[in-house]
């Protein structure tokens, strides 16, 4: 609607900062950003461009995963998921 550029990201592992076993250690947590959008024409739908968006942010998360050993806990969770692992 603003018709601006935009800028994929992804950040896994933010959750774990809400685990009390890691007040005392460092969870592992990735922030990457991709390559600035263009903005989205007049001619372009609403959908089409966050079709688009969607595309990069799926692209930037497996580049993620194949450049960094993400073990299955790190993995995003619920809170419910995430609790009920004590």
């Amino acid at each position: 609607m603003a018709k601006v550029p935009l800028v994929p990201a992804v950040i896994l592992g933010s959750d774990q900062l809400y685990q009390w076993r890691n007040l005392f250690r460092r969870p592992l947590i990735v922030v990457k950003y991709g390559p600035i959008l263009a903005a989205p024409t007049e001619e372009e739908t609403r959908e089409s461009a966050r079709d688009r968006l969607v595309a990069a942010i799926r692209k930037l998360y497996d580049e993620v995963l194949a450049e960094i050993e993400v073990k299955p806990h790190e993995f995003p969770q619920t809170p419910q998921e995430r609790f009920a692992q004590r």
